[in-house]
């Protein structure tokens, strides 16, 4: 008898991972019969109409500004690729744009807009970041020339106008601050980014680490 209670104990444990192994499964085909379920509604549901303030209102005039046609007409002689960047630049301004959450799913933009809506509005995050790209290009250009009121005037307008989230952005201005010893306006970015609902936890602790 002693004997054989081992192997009734381990007959047992075997048969209740069993089960539970048996239920998880179940669990987990569920879960994925309601996600199947859910994306055959969304996917026929009918088209819902985008709200008119869902695109971003892009003040087209910034990259205008006769401040950096100046410095372009002074570098032209021996460089023109600020001006063909922002040429690409003011080109995107007529496109589209939207900053989309980082935790938006495409699930959850089907549901609010509709799938028809879905492509276009990818499309709207993809000219929105394209856009900051030439931005961030262009301030980088101008920091390379030693225009670094410019460059700052850029990269404020890409993070507190445009809202944008793109790391190497916060970097450049954060240098910028720094080699001028501007610790109000470092602080100003630091409050800001800390305070912003836009950006995610582990965002801010980079900006704050860099900082």
């Amino acid at each position: 008898m002693i004997i054989l209670l081992p192997i009734v104990i381990f007959f047992i444990f075997g048969l209740l991972f069993k089960v539970y192994l048996s239920s998880k499964v179940k669990n987990r085909i569920k879960s994925i019969e309601k996600f199947v379920e859910e994306e055959n509604e969304l996917n026929f549901s009918r088209a819902k109409p985008i709200p008119e303030n869902f695109f971003m209102n892009i003040n087209v005039d910034f990259f205008k500004n006769e401040i950096f046609e100046n410095i372009e007409k002074n570098l032209n002689k021996e460089d023109n690729t600020l001006s063909e960047i922002r040429k690409s630049i003011l080109e995107k301004t007529t496109k589209p744009m939207v900053r989309l959450s980082e935790n938006t799913s495409n699930t959850e933009l089907k549901k609010n807009y509709g799938i028809s809506n879905l492509d276009s509005i990818i499309s709207a995050e993809g000219n929105y970041y394209d856009y900051i790209h030439g931005i961030n290009n262009y301030s980088t250009l101008l920091i390379k020339h030693n225009y670094f009121e410019e460059a700052i005037l850029s990269l404020e307008h890409c993070i507190y106008t445009l809202k944008c989230d793109v790391l190497p952005t916060f970097k450049n201005l954060i240098d910028l601050y720094k080699k001028n010893t501007d610790i109000p306006n470092i602080e100003k970015l630091k409050k800001y980014v800390i305070e912003n609902d836009l950006y995610s936890d582990e965002f801010k602790n980079k900006i704050i680490s860099y900082i």
